[in-house]
């Protein structure tokens, strides 16, 4: 095992991580290159059926191990360490898809004065004369939230960033524009201060695994018949040039009763969420040496 104990199971390096990824409590440390995360049954359904023999994506996502009780009377699932195969990894955390919230979560069509408050409070301007006097729905919030970032313009957004022996940076959340976030990934995320090849490596690792994962979710069945809202992927390196990306966050993943393409254009009831205009969106942030 390296000498990181790992993702999330070292104290110092766990902390670091749930003040990036928003996380807070959710995890606890596990042994042998494992961590233990609160037990949510959509979770562990979706990891359930991602390490069915012969699931294409599998490779993708860290391992599901088992459930376990880890304190009396509460519940969590056992998975891989991600970060125990890096020294000193640095990780970035992009939320995917155009919607991160489930339909089922906007369906009440109540005007909220509260949530209205909300808007102004982010954008005093966005309401319209009759919300304002009215109120929202949470529709009209949730739709409204996405614009501020680039879940609406690009199909991801980046939540946080940790280089290696450093405080986490949060703050990209209201970039929306391509050029904007590329400039996170370039100045923020790949490493300045090292061999220009070694960068190089890591630009160009990242940029194989986005297009094998999206050859991969060509084939994937389980892809193409759930609506994945919420999930992140987790992008890590280290100064070696060893790099990764999976899955993670399936806490809102459900499946649908038909095929949904992952591309269209989401209207309420279609269940689709944008993952693959995300996918090719972030795919173009790493295809060039920068």
């Amino acid at each position: 095992m390296s000498p990181l104990v790992g993702f999330l199971t070292d104290i110092k390096n766990r902390g670091e991580w749930v003040q990036l990824s928003g996380h807070q409590g959710n995890f606890l440390p596990g042994r042998g290159g494992t961590i233990c995360k609160k037990w949510c049954e959509g979770e562990k359904i979706t990891y359930e059926a991602l390490m069915e023999e012969g699931e294409p994506l599998k490779e993708y996502v860290p391992l599901y191990f088992k459930e376990i009780e880890v304190v009396s009377g509460e519940k969590y699932i056992e998975l891989q360490d991600l970060l125990s195969q890096f020294s000193n990894p640095s990780v970035m955390d992009c939320k995917m898809g155009t919607r991160t919230f489930l339909e089922s979560e906007v369906a009440k069509k109540t005007k909220r004065k509260d949530l209205l408050a909300k808007m102004v409070k982010l954008d005093p301007d966005e309401p319209s004369a009759e919300e304002n006097e009215e109120g929202i729905t949470k529709l009209r919030y949730m739709v409204f939230r996405e614009m501020l970032s680039s879940s609406r313009t690009l199909g991801f957004r980046i939540e946080g960033v940790k280089l290696g022996g450093q405080e986490p940076l949060n703050s990209f959340k209201t970039k929306r524009e391509f050029d904007d976030v590329a400039d996170v990934v370039r100045a923020e995320f790949l490493p300045q201060k090292c061999d220009p090849h070694v960068r190089e490596k890591i630009r160009a690792g990242f940029h194989t695994r986005l297009l094998d994962l999206r050859d991969t979710m060509a084939s994937s069945s389980f892809f193409q018949n759930h609506e994945l809202i919420g999930t992140s992927l987790l992008f890590v390196y280290d100064l070696t040039g060893n790099t990764g990306i999976w899955m993670i966050d399936f806490g809102k993943t459900i499946e649908t009763e038909t095929p949904i393409t992952h591309v269209a254009e989401w209207k309420l009831g279609n269940h689709e969420d944008g993952y693959l205009f995300g996918l090719e969106t972030i795919t173009r942030v790493f295809s060039e040496s920068q």
